[in-house]
């Protein structure tokens, strides 16, 4: 199968893009690029989708809190929200995982509102449905899940903090080194040696590989499961494996 890792934004140079393929126990990464201001995100995901059924793992809230609706409904400005902020902007996804997403604030929510458009488009430039995947046997057509990389890295008891910017270089070479030790692979050639510079040297390049990492979790099975699945179905679900070291949920 086909996976394409996004680390979404609202700034094309700031969306990272990884394309790989699994094949048994083993998934190789074939492209690794951000997008451009001329080559936008959408537009190469459509160039990489095949007749073969895709998993896209997305790096973005794909959904809102079921209580922020009606709470916003009948708000008249200046009086207080009828809610707690971790009732209205906290969905049960991200109080199971500890995860800092708070999805009505204005960088996640613009992110959120990205990501939905991407996939917007590509449903209707490829015409195809691209549903929410929820078992990995159901994954029989190109289907998306939502992922968050620094719980899928702290599930593989990876590092999953200080990664960022220039000053987190030698943390991304040593997550890199991990991930390409257990979970992934490049090719043996030039190409392949540019591709791990690439997840070096970007950190959303990187995000986006610890997405495809998230999917093949998702694929092979023992990932966090929500208890109440008509509310994640509403909602959304982050797709994180349980804990190896504990064998507890991931937090």
């Amino acid at each position: 199968m086909w996976i394409i890792g996004i680390d979404a934004s609202t700034e094309p140079t700031r969306t990272g893009l990884v394309k790989a393929k699994r094949n048994g126990c083993r998934t190789r990464i074939e492209c690794a690029q951000t997008a451009s201001a001329k080559c936008r995100p959408e537009d190469i995901v459509s160039r990489w989708l095949t007749t073969e059924p895709v998993l896209i793992a997305i790096d973005s809230p794909l959904g809102w809190p079921e209580a922020l609706a009606p709470a916003l409904a009948g708000h008249i400005a200046g009086t207080r929200l009828p809610l707690k902020r971790e009732a209205t902007f906290v969905r049960a996804t991200e109080r199971l995982l500890g995860a800092r997403f708070i999805v009505g604030a204005d960088k996640i929510a613009k992110t959120a509102h990205a990501s939905l458009d991407l996939l917007a488009s590509l449903r209707k430039s490829r015409d195809i449905s691209i549903p929410l995947a929820w078992t990995p046997e159901r994954v029989t057509e190109t289907s998306v899940i939502e992922v968050y990389p620094a719980a899928t890295l702290k599930a593989h008891c990876v590092q999953n903090t200080g990664y960022k910017g220039e000053k987190g270089k030698e943390a991304r070479r040593q997550i890199v080194k991990e991930l390409l030790d257990s979970s992934l692979s490049v090719h043996k050639s030039a190409k392949g040696e540019q591709t791990r510079r690439n997840l070096e040297e970007n950190e959303h390049i990187l995000d986006a590989a610890v997405c495809v990492v998230a999917a093949v979790d998702f694929l092979r099975g023992g990932v966090v499961e929500p208890d109440d699945g008509l509310l994640a179905r509403r909602e959304g679900w982050i797709w994180v494996k349980e804990r190896s070291d504990t064998g507890g949920r991931a937090s």
